[in-house]
């Protein structure tokens, strides 16, 4: 988990606080990167949380109650209180996505 340093488009680097909330999951070799996240998040082996680009400001947002399967590379998407965003295929059954 870092908070990697953002420039703007001028090149001028943004200082942006990492907020992460409380009871989250973090198994091995996930990385997280300039991130909101809420509490009570999974966040499954080798899955990556980041900005879209070095140039851009937006951020992936995660809500509360979320699961990030393994292997999943969110970077722009934002997830609501109580979604799942597996990788296709690897969704399990009984899942519920609200998209």
């Amino acid at each position: 988990i870092h908070n990697k340093p953002v420039k703007d488009a001028n090149g001028v680097v943004q200082k942006r606080p990492m907020i992460i909330g409380d009871f989250n999951l973090f198994e091995m070799c996930t990385s997280i990167e300039n991130s909101d996240i809420g509490s009570y998040n999974v966040f499954e082996y080798r899955c990556k949380i980041a900005s879209d680009s070095v140039a851009s400001m937006s951020e992936c947002k995660l809500g509360r109650a979320c699961v990030v399967g393994s292997e999943v590379h969110l970077t722009k998407k934002s997830l609501q209180d109580g979604q799942r965003f597996y990788y296709p295929n690897k969704q399990r059954p009984n899942d519920i996505f609200d998209e």
